[in-house]
């Protein structure tokens, strides 16, 4: 696997903390702003606001943690946007060399559109989505401040959603009873994964490891640690759903995300509007897209030789596959 096929998708911790920091400032503008609550969930407006204000803590401690432990610096951490390092942070995202990472920091926070806090005890989860209003125009400021068209944050999540839709629809998974009534679907579910209780085991990762991997994987289902990539570095973390074409390389996942076809979509998803508006973007894309396609396939044979469990997340890679093998011929 090339240094220049990966790269596309690896961030560094100051990313990860210009990311942490537009989804905390997102959550907070959501909770002032924010009027949008499931029908089905019998809470007040100020319930409301004080389970998003109770989530707002942990998330916050639980990243802080991660991008303390993984810049040896110390400097990377979730800042308000008045902050002296979060405002060069992002007046470099401006620049034509890191519009590639612009894109995908804002296919991170698109994705973003949903928390989940839970009452310690309770068996059933609590869906707090956010607000249209604020969303779309907090997704509108951020590609402003990207010099990116108005419009780039909202399209990238409705065609997220699309996909994810397709490939359920494609693959004929039945959606999970437990989320039955939620209004988000497909997409809402697999971008709640980092906050599901149960599925947060890190297993036998050393301490401080599994620190970090409980922290960025509260940034958005999918980001996750890769550690073979550049034998250089402690730890490489991949966004925008270059985690799925690692699977089978390294144990990058717990190994419940692969039995879960939501998790699965959502990877595929952000992949695919990866794919399409950075990696083709790029003169040596459809070249990428050839190693992709290549490592796609590594994942699928691995899932395949596996338990039953895996077969409809296969089913659904497979259907992925041939989606950007269209791209490619296209």
């Amino acid at each position: 696997m090339s240094s220049s096929f990966m790269s596309i998708f690896s961030v560094e911790p100051q990313t990860l903390a210009i990311l942490a920091s537009l989804e905390s400032q997102l959550i907070e503008v959501d909770t002032s702003e924010g009027l949008d609550s499931p029908d089905w969930v019998p809470l007040t407006p100020a319930d409301g606001i004080e389970l998003k204000d109770l989530w707002l803590v942990e998330w916050e401690s639980n990243v802080n943690q991660a991008l303390f432990l993984m810049d040896s610096q110390h400097s990377a951490k979730i800042w308000n946007d008045r902050d002296s390092e979060f405002l060069p942070n992002i007046k470099r995202l401006k620049e034509p060399l890191c519009r590639n990472l612009a894109n995908l920091i804002l296919i991170e926070l698109s994705a973003f559109q949903a928390y989940w806090p839970r009452k310690k005890g309770e068996t059933k989860f609590r869906g707090l989505f956010f607000s249209d209003g604020p969303l779309e125009r907090f997704l509108e400021k951020t590609s402003k401040s990207f010099n990116l068209p108005d419009s780039t944050g909202r399209q990238f999540r409705e065609k997220m959603k699309s996909i994810q839709h397709d490939l359920f629809y494609s693959g004929k998974i039945p959606p999970t009873t437990e989320f039955q009534d939620w209004r988000l679907g497909g997409l809402g579910v697999g971008i709640s994964y980092p906050f599901w209780d149960g599925l947060f085991e890190p297993g036998r990762m050393p301490e401080n490891e599994a620190v970090i991997f409980r922290g960025i994987s509260s940034l958005g289902t999918g980001i996750t640690l890769f550690r073979k990539f550049d034998p250089s570095k402690k730890n490489e973390v991949l966004a925008g759903g270059g985690g799925l074409i690692t699977l089978g390389q390294e144990r990058t996942f717990p190994r419940d995300f692969f039995r879960n076809p939501e998790l699965i979509s959502v990877s595929a998803a952000k992949l695919e509007v990866m794919i399409q508006e950075v990696i083709l973007q790029n003169p040596a894309g459809k070249e990428i897209l050839k190693d992709i396609l290549t490592s796609l396939g590594q994942v699928i044979q691995f899932l395949t030789s596996q338990c039953e469990s895996f077969r409809n997340s296969v089913n659904l890679l497979t259907i992925s596959q041939e989606r950007l093998k269209a791209k490619l011929r296209g």
